[in-house]
């Protein structure tokens, strides 16, 4: 949403058009792993906690409890928690700093993502089988082509001799 502001003198230096946005939420994208010997109340607040820095929560996917491909801080396990939300920048940080003090949480990626439209390809080739009068149709164009190009290039070579012969002419 974009508002027209009247700014003071002194800001209008900055702001050269005036107009203030105030809609700037960006997509992000968080994957935490939380340590395994949290129990499950305890995890529940943790995310809850972590759910409060969103603009707007879109997904949440809880994946559960997996097996690391290696160990981190001395763990086999952790429990997946996958997040897609709509926030504006500085919660993001806020976000970022909470998440790093928290010792629950071992490892994190934070991502922000940008919103791809999806084209609606048109039909192109129909997946049936052809019948059989349709496989006779479809073997004769081709006889056809390839009598086509075996007669041009016969053109060619016929077309390209008469040239050779002529500039010999030309140079005796």
């Amino acid at each position: 949403m974009i508002k027209k502001v009247k700014l003071p003198s002194w800001k209008r230096s900055t702001c050269l058009t005036g107009l203030v946005f105030f809609n700037n939420m960006e997509n992000y994208n968080l994957t935490i792993l939380i340590n395994n010997k949290v129990e499950e109340k305890d995890r529940v607040l943790l995310i809850d906690n972590v759910k409060k820095d969103f603009g707007n929560l879109k997904k949440e996917e809880l994946w559960g409890v997996r097996t690391l491909a290696y160990e981190i801080k001395h763990m086999d396990k952790a429990f997946y928690a996958n997040f897609d939300f709509e926030a504006e920048p500085k919660s993001v940080i806020t976000l970022d700093k909470n998440i790093r003090l928290n010792e629950d949480i071992i490892r994190y990626l934070l991502i922000r993502t940008k919103i791809i439209k999806k084209i609606k390809a048109k039909k192109s080739f129909k997946t049936e089988e052809p019948k059989k009068s349709e496989e006779v149709a479809a073997v004769a164009p081709v006889k056809e082509t390839v009598e086509l190009k075996a007669e041009a290039k016969e053109q060619e070579k016929t077309s390209t001799k008469r040239k050779v012969v002529i500039v010999k002419k030309k140079k005796v």
